[in-house]
């Protein structure tokens, strides 16, 4: 049952149910008090950004050093891509807030994955690279800094690091714990994630002193007297205590590791329709080319869908992630393919005619899997375990389902004898889930190139979806 409650400091989300499983209290309260204090660590999810981005600004943007040098928020377009910069965090799965019983958002951490072997890409787009708008001056410090540091040079062993981009929390509940709740749920999702290490860069002496108490060691400093222009002035004229931004890392132990809150089980097919309306809900209505097409509003959506996927839940392949009050909180379809097999073709003749918005995309996505041609690029495999979908309740992203699904998946394959999984990615975002587990990409359909008989993009999808990619995990390696 969802609770909306009025609150004193404008910042109010709707709280679930089975969001409340871990309840911490501020330190230093009496048991009087504990219950007004409470407060719950959650994921944040796109629908939240206009009330974390409220946050943002009060709490973070008009304090953060660097910020309040330059005076940022004077400037409206700095103000506006600083802001669009920090929510754009908030679509990866990685960003949590604390959120008391009442709904106030009391705290948020906004975090990103970094690996080795990628190199990481510019947040943000040219005409930022090119503006001279007090926003790049805090970009270009950032780069410079990573750059400098060079944490992957610094440990030969790590290749997977949880970044903290920012943590913040109300002025009002700063001291009691807050901080470090939300950096010890980091934590656990930089260990469910196989990361090895997490890094946080500070800009105020406070945050700075925050992580040494929290057990992180600092390994660069650059002191804002020695970053200067091309005129020799001092950048940054931060005012005192916050004299350098220096870098700091915490070394992940698998001790701290805690066991997933819920188990991943086969699904049967009297499930059939409790699993298609869950998809409705979590993958129809986010999914780009769905969405580029308005196919919600398909009056026959719920049959084609069914019929589609029907046979996905006959196969032994499919697999549910339930919570443990027995919610449904994600979902993968597999489909098991053989290169001896002619692929059976889903379509009847009169579906081949057909041009309702669901055939649209089920021709788009035969085409995508005809030109990837998983069998001609490897030509040693003979069976495939195909992920068809996935998708996970978007309360619950961020905390390890997709990725038990996956390796649930995985698990199966081999059982199965397969080598390899393959997995096709229309969402930006399911593309760097793929990526961050270590699939590697075959093949690129940009929606720019998908066109009509009239030359017209047949998908527009909103940014950042732009493509449709192919993915394989060689298990054999």
């Amino acid at each position: 049952m969802a609770s909306s409650i009025k609150i004193d400091n404008g910042f109010a989300i709707k709280l679930s149910s089975h969001q409340l499983k871990k309840i911490y209290y501020l330190n230093n309260m009496d048991e009087t008090n504990q219950a007004k204090f409470s407060y719950s660590i959650v994921p944040t999810t796109a629908k939240d950004k206009h009330t974390v981005a409220a946050f943002l600004r009060k709490f973070f943007f008009r304090d953060e050093p660097l910020n309040v040098a330059v005076q940022l928020l004077e400037e409206t377009d700095s103000a506006a891509k600083l802001e669009n910069y920090c929510i754009s965090y908030l679509q990866y799965g990685m960003t949590f807030m604390a959120v008391s019983q009442t709904g106030d958002i009391m705290g948020v951490i906004l975090n990103n994955i970094m690996h080795r072997d990628e190199v990481e890409e510019d947040d943000e787009d040219d005409e930022t690279c090119n503006d001279n708008l007090k926003f790049k001056d805090i970009v270009v410090l950032l780069d410079k800094i990573k750059r400098e540091a060079d944490v992957f040079a610094q440990y030969k062993n790590v290749n997977r690091i949880l970044e903290i981009k920012i943590v913040t929390v109300n002025e009002a509940y700063r001291g009691q714990g807050v901080c470090k709740a939300l950096v010890d749920k980091t934590k656990e999702y930089a260990l469910e994630m196989g990361c090895q290490m997490i890094y946080v860069e500070c800009t105020s002496h406070y945050s700075a002193k925050a992580v040494e108490r929290l057990g992180f060691q600092c390994i660069y400093s650059l002191a804002y007297n020695d970053y200067v222009n091309e005129h020799g002035e001092m950048v940054f004229k931060t005012q005192s205590p916050h004299r350098d931004k220096n870098l700091r890392i915490s070394k992940m132990s698998a001790a701290m590791k805690s066991e997933y809150a819920f188990k991943v089980i086969p699904i049967i097919s009297k499930e059939e329709i409790t699993v298609i309306e869950f998809l409705l809900q979590f993958f129809i209505r986010d999914e780009p080319l769905n969405a580029s097409i308005e196919l919600i509003k398909d009056k026959d959506i719920a049959k084609n869908f069914k019929n589609y996927i029907s046979e996905l839940f006959n196969n032994g392949l499919a697999f549910k992630a339930v919570s443990p009050n027995g919610d449904l909180i994600g979902v993968v379809l597999n489909n098991l393919t053989c290169r001896v097999h002619v692929e059976k073709n889903n379509e009847s003749e009169e579906d081949a005619k057909d041009n309702t918005k669901f055939s649209v995309i089920t021709k788009f996505l035969d085409k995508v899997e005809r030109e990837a041609d998983v069998f001609k690029k490897y030509p040693n495999v003979d069976r495939v375990m195909d992920i068809k979908i996935i998708s996970v309740d978007e309360s619950f992203r961020g905390q390890g389902v997709c990725k038990a699904l996956i390796d649930k998946t995985i698990e199966l394959a081999l059982e199965n004898e397969c080598p390899m999984v393959y997995v096709e990615c229309s969402s930006y975002f399911s593309a760097k889930a793929a990526e961050r587990l270590g699939f590697e990409c075959i093949y690129t359909l940009y929606f720019r190139d998908y066109l009509d008989e009239n030359g017209e993009v047949i998908f527009k999808t909103p940014p950042p979806h732009d493509s449709s990619k192919v993915f394989v995990l060689n298990l054999k390696k």
